[in-house]
């Protein structure tokens, strides 16, 4: 799961969300990773935002659990977006297996 999180939270900040997040996961689930990728740009404006803090939190959990997760999230004012994806059983690609294309996002102007 990608997690975008608001450019204005300072380190502590960002910590306390992380760890929020974490434990709506460990509720129902297993976390298995957390990635934090930095800050970004975003390719459009989100709640009058141009970055995002991006989190990646890989973990295991029952699908019934998503729409409440999802929800949470939804509901959470310092979460610009998030995105669920699932893997199949056993599958795992790490963030290192992703090339980087040198898009950093915006416009050209930016």
């Amino acid at each position: 799961m990608i997690v975008i999180f608001r450019p204005a939270l300072e380190e502590a900040g960002l910590e306390e969300e992380i760890e929020k997040v974490s434990g709506l996961i460990k509720n129902d689930g297993t976390v298995t990773e957390i990635n934090r990728w930095g800050t970004k740009s975003l390719s459009y404006e989100i709640a009058k935002e141009r970055n995002g803090i991006y989190v990646l939190f890989r973990f295991q959990s029952e699908p019934s659990v998503l729409p409440e997760l999802r929800r949470e999230l939804q509901l959470d004012e310092h979460v610009l977006r998030q995105r669920i994806v699932l893997s199949a059983a056993g599958e795992q690609a790490s963030a290192e297996e992703v090339p980087d294309t040198g898009d950093k996002g915006g416009d050209e102007k930016n």
